[in-house]
């Protein structure tokens, strides 16, 4: 058998294999929850439904959560749930993520600034308290720059936008798009990237810095969001680049008190990269939580709300480092 039907016959074998791998974990489909004890409301915008969640009265703070492979509301669960006590929260589940629509369309940085601002002129209706971590943080600063109106302080999670997702997409990034977004070989890759150990390995290994907090629990919802119709295209849209923001420059022309909040032993987004916001907006107020990676919200809520509550009320008196447990709300 020439050489040249040998691999036609290995591609077909492989290309059949990915099909039915395909078929199997689409027919283990088990529909969507909410993770957050809070009414889920539906915001009809333009490219589809996004859900999102609203709890407690007072000044309105709107939730934006960080981008991936199985990203959500729930991701700000614990800081919500604390924060409704004073305040109208309200926690966002990202177009492409959670609860919301989930079109093949392709997910940009120019998309998510629209529907931030959006959501907050036609939902909330009023300043908000902005706590948005990642790009969602870069997408926050652009609004709050630009439509100052619209946001009375900023609370960044891990920004990017400065050293880290700044740049266009590289040619590897647009090459990748193409693959991951072909049928069959695409959904094969996600579905392997999205398998339970892959998703179990992300969270002990660079979300979490105790990695007991992978619970099953996290990892079956993780799963499940990740295998809902649709869910492969907005983390093809971070992974490859379109949703890398440059925010130097209206970062530096913020008018709002600004919190910049890093988990110490973050692994994706380092907290060196903190001194790069520090000579661009030396005016905010910059918190590292020990002990904590990528998600401080989760890993430290009690103290980084305590953090929040009292920041806002001007009685923030921390340290530049603050353990978990350390920080009580001030009445």
């Amino acid at each position: 058998m020439r050489t040249g039907t040998k691999v036609l016959l290995f591609a077909g074998a492989a290309f059949a294999g990915m099909a039915i791998v395909n078929r199997r974990v689409a027919a283990a489909y088990r529909p969507l929850y909410s993770e957050l004890e809070a009414e889920a409301r539906a915001y009809t915008w333009r490219d589809g439904i996004v859900y999102y969640y609203v709890k407690g009265e007072g000044q309105p703070i709107v939730m934006a959560h960080d981008f991936g492979i199985a990203a959500g509301a729930y991701q700000m669960r614990p800081m919500f749930e604390r924060l409704a006590a004073h305040y109208q929260v309200y926690a966002l589940d990202w177009l492409g993520y959670g609860l919301s629509n989930r079109p093949a369309i392709d997910y940009t940085a120019a998309l998510y600034e629209q529907l931030l601002a959006d959501f907050v002129a036609d939902v909330v209706g009023k300043p908000t308290v902005i706590i948005a971590a990642g790009p969602a943080a870069a997408f926050a600063v652009i609004l709050a720059a630009r439509e100052p109106e619209k946001v009375s302080h900023l609370v960044l999670i891990e920004p990017t936008g400065v050293r880290r997702l700044a740049g266009p997409p590289t040619p590897v990034q647009r090459a990748l798009r193409l693959v991951l977004k072909a049928p069959v070989v695409g959904p094969f890759a996600f579905n392997v990237l999205s398998s339970k150990p892959a998703l179990r390995w992300e969270l002990r290994n660079r979300i979490f810095f105790d990695p007991s907090l992978a619970t099953d629990e996290l990892v079956d919802y993780q799963w499940i969001t990740a295998h809902q119709p649709g869910a492969r295209f907005a983390p093809i849209s971070f992974w490859t680049g379109l949703l890398n923001l440059r925010i130097a420059e209206d970062l530096s022309t913020l008018q709002q008190p600004v919190m910049i909040v890093w988990g110490q032993q973050a692994r994706k987004t380092p907290v060196e990269d903190i001194q790069a916001f520090k000579r661009i907006l030396p005016s905010a107020r910059y918190r590292a939580f020990d002990r904590c990676g990528q998600w401080p919200q989760y890993e430290a809520a009690h103290a980084f709300s305590a953090l929040v509550h009292n920041w806002l009320r001007g009685k923030d008196k921390g340290a530049a480092a603050i353990f978990p447990g350390e920080v009580e709300p001030e009445d």
